[in-house]
């Protein structure tokens, strides 16, 4: 694919249409978005075939003479379109911010030169008639209350040509794209991080005029900090504080919703990756209706149901195609239900299992965990993802998937437009290039989902480290001071000059007395007795985990957790009071053996690195309530061991903080 080139140039010259096309096939009406016609009007005009009021700025639309057309790649056109070429000046970074739908009642033609169309909460394009075409546009930031974040396309057509859209959210299905009754086709273009079960319209922050296009998909949501009369809740008590009720309806395709019992979908060397459902099919859901799909790759997507990349009831067929690292509660990769047949590709290392269902055709492929009755290639296929939008993945040096497709059914080009050797292609989207690549490039997605390493791991899952990382972890960079001279090096105490007589004796096992902490896993523990006048600082050197008290004063002896925070590879905890100090392991905290913590917090803001599932309670395998996409920022009520509490829009519920950025007094 072609990436998308954004400018702030002020004027943009584009060769005009007519000029690229035989003489009688020329666009019905050419309409330029500049200053004096805004996109909106643009559209406007070409849907009433006429000049709108109040300024009459953008050329009329003219009404479809049957005449063929062609676009300046040579491909057929409906008689009449209007084509919409953007070039403006008074733009801002090249972006443009709608404040509603861009509604389409006819045939329509969009060249966006490189631009974004900003939908800052808004659904991008409803098309109900008649078929729009866009070109060289990147969609942004889309939402509906209903269906289709971004494009909404009913009994009519639409086609992507070198276009990415992303970002966007539907509180139904399609998170992206929602297509019904009507034929789809996406070429050379990416649907990315997009998702469905997003409940509420995205808002500007406060501070932010309306047409200040700068804030990008910044999303911010202000929400009351709920002062706790207690430092530490449990668990319970906050489930049952909360009475929202988590999502009932269908959510199915985070990417693509696409039913059409007579209409045909097409993708060709385009990518589906980082979307999002919280039921069926995370990149792709096909309700209905014939599909081809061909040098394109599905990555990273995932589902709380079935079909993490795709979901297939329709009639299907796939060549070339990679679908890795996906996930989902059953099936990570592709589930079929109807008809599909699936030729020279790889479906490799998904979450939940790679494959699911009877296929009609299965030829020339590489499935890892041979699930659909496969019985050919399944090793490793050693792939390298390298960059752009969409991303893609290639085969390295020893892949088994090199020279090993089936050469009846091979394509001439491969996802990025490569030739390919006819009689000894390779199996999947990309081609094999040698010499070219010889070393790993680090998956985009282990970059968006820290621990997974590219290996398709739930968004909230923790990273383990070994025991060479742990040796590696930095120390503190300066001498903590202590009174407790015998402490081994990574146990350090702080604060006795303040008006305290601390003293310290290192403990193992035997000297902890608290058979809870042993069995939970303790990692280290210091006695401290004598007497504490100001709280002091007592810090561990792990990579993880959170720490306790064990307060002997107390009868039976009391396990307080304490306020942790991470400094320079360093836990560390403020202690108020003599008793023995335990750095825990992170899982203690919710197995149950004590009540988890929860410490109320103000002054905190967190903000959303990727999309994350809003759960019910602080644990991974807690029931989701709601999507919340990347880049959005809210205020943090509460902490528990590795979430954080949050108000989106009414729905309380928690964020994994692996995925979140951290503004305030967030500890």
């Amino acid at each position: 694919m072609k990436t998308p080139r954004f400018t702030t140039v002020k004027t943009i010259c584009l060769a005009l249409l007519l000029l690229l096309v035989p003489v009688g096939q020329a666009l019905a009406g050419d309409i330029y978005v500049d200053e004096d016609c805004s996109l909106q009007n643009a559209v406007r005009a070409a849907n009433e075939e006429a000049m709108v009021a109040p300024l009459n700025s953008c050329e009329a639309g003219i009404a479809a003479d049957g005449i063929a057309q062609v676009d300046e790649n040579g491909a057929d056109l409906p008689p009449g379109s209007d084509k919409i070429t953007i070039r403006i000046a008074g733009t801002d970074e090249g972006i443009i911010t709608l404040d509603g739908a861009l509604d389409v009642t006819t045939h329509i033609v969009i060249d966006g030169s490189g631009y974004v169309i900003e939908g800052d909460g808004n659904q991008i394009f409803d098309v109900t008639a008649g078929s729009l075409t866009v070109s060289n546009l990147t969609m942004n930031g889309g939402w509906s209350d209903d269906n289709g974040g971004a494009i909404t396309v009913d009994g009519a057509s639409v086609k992507l040509v070198n276009s990415v859209v992303r970002g966007s959210g539907a509180r139904e299905l399609g998170g992206a794209i929602y297509a019904v009754d009507s034929d789809l086709t996406i070429i050379e273009s990416a649907v990315s991080g997009n998702a469905t079960g997003v409940l509420t319209k995205p808002e500007a922050p406060a501070e932010t005029s309306a047409d200040d296009s700068s804030a990008g998909t910044s999303q911010v949501v202000d929400v009351e900090v709920i002062e706790a009369s207690v430092q530490a809740e449990s668990v319970d008590e906050v489930a049952e504080a909360s009475s929202e009720e988590p999502i009932t309806w269908d959510t199915s395709g985070g990417g693509i919703y696409f039913n059409g019992a007579d209409n045909r979908l097409t993708i060709d060397r385009s990518g589906l990756d980082t979307n999002v459902s919280l039921n069926h099919g995370g990149g792709l859901y096909i309700a209905a209706g014939s599909a081809t799909i061909t040098n394109s790759t599905f990555s990273g997507n995932a589902a709380g149901g079935e079909g993490g990349a795709l979901y297939n009831a329709g009639d299907s067929e796939l060549t070339h195609v990679t679908v890795v690292f996906n996930s989902a509660a059953d099936v990570g990769g592709i589930v079929n239900l109807a008809s599909l047949e699936l030729y020279n590709s790889i479906v490799a290392d998904n979450a939940g299992g790679d494959c699911s269902g009877t296929l009609n055709a299965l030829i020339g492929n590489l499935i890892r965990d041979l699930s659909c009755s496969h019985d050919g290639l399944s090793d490793d296929p050693m792939l390298l993802l390298l960059g752009g939008a969409p991303a893609y993945y290639v085969p390295q040096d020893g892949s088994p998937a090199i020279d090993a497709a089936s050469a009846d059914h091979c394509l001439a080009n491969d996802q990025r437009g490569i030739s390919r050797d006819a009689a000894t292609c390779d199996i999947g989207a990309a081609e094999y290039e040698q010499g070219v690549f010889g070393f790993q490039i680090q998956s985009a997605l282990a970059v968006l989902t820290p621990g997974s390493g590219g290996s398709g791991a739930s968004p909230e899952g923790d990273a383990d480290i070994d025991d060479e990382a742990e040796e590696a972890i930095e120390v503190l960079p300066a001498p903590i001071p202590s009174n407790c001279p015998d402490l081994p090096g990574h146990i350090r105490i702080a604060g006795h000059t303040n008006g305290s007589n601390v003293n310290c004796r290192h403990l193992g096992y035997s000297g902890l007395g608290s058979q809870i902490l042993v069995d939970g896993g303790a990692l280290h523990a210091v006695n401290i007795f004598g007497w504490v006048a100001k709280p002091i600082s007592a810090c561990f050197q792990h990579h993880s985990g959170a720490i306790v008290l064990l307060d002997t004063a107390k009868s039976p002896r009391e396990i307080v957790p304490l306020r942790t925070s991470t400094e320079f590879g360093w836990q560390c905890a403020q202690v108020d009071r003599i008793g023995t100090v335990v750095l825990m392991p992170p899982e203690f905290f919710t197995s149950g053996l004590i009540p988890e913590p929860i410490w109320s917090l103000s002054e905190c803001t967190v903000t959303t690195v990727d999309i994350l599932n809003l759960r019910a309670q602080p644990r991974a395998d807690s029931e989701v309530l709601a999507n919340v996409l990347n880049d959005v920022t809210m205020t943090a009520e509460a902490h528990a061991n590795r979430f954080y509490r949050v108000n989106y829009y009414g729905i309380v519920g928690w964020l994994s903080m692996d995925y979140l950025s951290f503004a305030g007094a967030c500890v």
